[in-house]
């Protein structure tokens, strides 16, 4: 497995960001994440901000269908909890490679238990940071991703943000060998 960055973010990095507002038109290259926690979209991605899959929030009931062709890894047993920070929540993926397979939305400030996470900054907008979170709670129950760095990773909902991922989260278990994960 790569390692990834330090989950903080120089004060460069931060500087330029305009808070959890949701301004942000939607993620680089990602569709239907609305965009990192505060509001930000890197670069000149394809991301449209429109959504993919529907919204689920704290109470967990799912929406919108729970198609996907992703490698599901066996989490570990014990999970962290993350709050979402993103304004406009984030969108889930059953590929985190390639951002395909979308699932339920994970709503403003809901609390979700986050299995792992693995580093793949592939998708422009999982920076900085290039870490995804697999997430263990009902209605993703370990089959979704989210983008790290959209959850408060311990930082306070108003700000200031320094992490773009928790390192509390164990990482992910490898894929096995030959089954076609990226």
């Amino acid at each position: 497995m790569t390692a990834g960055p330090s989950g903080t973010g120089s004060p460069e990095q931060k500087a330029d960001r305009p808070g959890k507002d949701g301004s942000g038109a939607g993620s680089a290259g990602l569709p239907g994440t609305g965009g990192r926690k505060d509001g930000t979209a890197p670069g000149t991605g394809t991301g449209t901000g429109t959504g993919a899959g529907s919204s689920a929030g704290p109470s967990g009931s799912p929406g919108g269908s729970e198609g996907g062709s992703g490698t599901v890894t066996s989490p570990p047993t014990a999970s962290t909890s993350e709050v979402q920070g993103n304004r406009s929540g984030a969108g889930t993926f059953a590929d985190h490679h390639d951002a395909s397979g979308p699932g339920p939305r994970i709503d403003h400030l809901a609390r979700v238990e986050a299995a792992c996470k693995v580093y793949d900054p592939t998708i422009e907008s999982a920076s900085p940071g290039g870490y995804w979170y697999l997430i263990a709670s009902p209605p993703w129950n370990g089959r979704y991703y989210a983008v790290a760095n959209t959850f408060l990773n311990g930082d306070p909902a108003e700000g200031p943000y320094h992490h773009h991922f928790d390192p509390a989260v164990p990482d992910c278990p490898a894929p096995p060998a030959g089954d076609g994960a990226p």
